[in-house]
């Protein structure tokens, strides 16, 4: 049971006596558990307070009376400004600049003969369908207008769209100068000379066909 120690007689007070001693004293009253002051209207909210075990533990310290203070909150460590980055010195600007120049230098030094690698290569396959797709193993006939026309025909039918009139001239010479039994004696005068172009009336179309056949 809750007492209290009278501030104006001193008395100790059981609660329930609280009262009755209040109409002769008109002083507050402290409790002797937990040392807290209470006026006439606080006193009867406090019917109850530290228990039995906690009043006998070694160790227990009542909080002070009459307004003790409070422990201070311990304070939040703020945290440190994070550094400033120092500025760059010119000097550093320029070392780092050669460097990464020296480093770029180096990567293109090692990616050159990759790259003339693969260029050999793309160029061996191309030469290898060149000679893989029978144009060499085609049997052509003896005359200059009929290997000129074998060979216009043969571009054609490798090509992916229209060609220009020289881009067939070129393409004819190189495939003939890769058969191996063309002659060696066509070049690009008669090439000219072998090759025409005219109207079909039947087709209404431009053909191709050759001015020798024609004559």
């Amino acid at each position: 049971m809750v007492s209290f120690q009278c501030e104006g007689c001193g008395d100790i007070v059981k609660k329930p006596k609280v009262k009755q001693h209040q109409m002769r004293c008109h002083a507050p009253f402290t409790c002797i558990d937990c040392h807290k002051t209470f006026d006439r209207n606080t006193i009867n909210s406090h019917n109850q307070c530290m228990t039995e075990s906690e009043k006998y533990e070694k160790g227990y310290k009542p909080p002070k009376k009459n307004g003790a203070t409070a422990a201070k909150p311990q304070q939040q460590k703020q945290p440190e400004p994070a550094a400033t980055a120092q500025p760059i010195s010119i000097i550093a600007q320029l070392e780092q600049k050669q460097q990464n120049g020296i480093k770029r230098a180096a990567e293109e030094s090692e990616d050159k003969p990759t790259q003339e690698k693969k260029k050999a290569k793309k160029e061996k396959k191309a030469k290898k369908e060149q000679t893989d797709d029978g144009w060499q193993n085609q049997k052509l006939e003896k005359g200059d207008d009929k290997q000129i026309d074998a060979a216009v025909r043969y571009v054609l039918s490798k090509a992916k769209g229209a060609l220009a009139l020289n881009e067939i001239r070129e393409q004819a010479l190189a495939s003939l100068s890769q058969h191996p039994k063309a002659s060696k004696k066509i070049d690009a005068a008669t090439f000219d000379r072998h090759v025409g172009l005219s109207l079909s009336k039947k087709k209404n179309k431009v053909v191709y066909e050759l001015l020798i056949a024609k004559k």
